[in-house]
């Protein structure tokens, strides 16, 4: 079983990811609004959260070094901008899920009969 993103996503993710890659300089917000983004659709692309961990830090130090202002400029290093290449290629790669059903049974009969008490 796996899980993919819906087919419209996909486009977006793709569309701005390559547009940030054409600006030299972008606004705080303009990046923030993409991680969250990239971090909804993380959970269906396979490997995807790794590439939002440099994104991620350059925005917190962005802000911090403008006192929190989402409207101040940023420029992108170039291992952010090798995570959004990342994403552009990879949007569409799916997230294969672990069935194990046997072990999810184990687990879940430990746990919840953990819990039961008995009168």
């Amino acid at each position: 079983m796996t899980l993919e993103l819906p087919t419209d996503k996909v486009p977006t993710i793709v569309r701005e990811c390559s547009k940030l890659l054409t600006m030299s300089e972008v606004t705080i917000q303009v990046v923030a609004q993409l991680i969250g983004k990239l971090v909804a659709a993380a959970p269906a692309v396979q490997y995807g959260l790794l590439y939002t961990r440099q994104l991620e830090i350059e925005t917190a130090e962005s802000l911090e070094l403008h006192s929190y202002n989402y409207r101040a400029k940023m420029s992108l290093s170039r291992a952010a901008n090798m995570d959004l290449q990342w994403w552009t290629r990879n949007a569409s790669r799916c997230s294969p899920i672990r069935t194990d059903t046997h072990d999810l049974n184990k687990r879940l009969s430990f746990w919840l009969g953990s819990s039961i008490r008995y009168a």
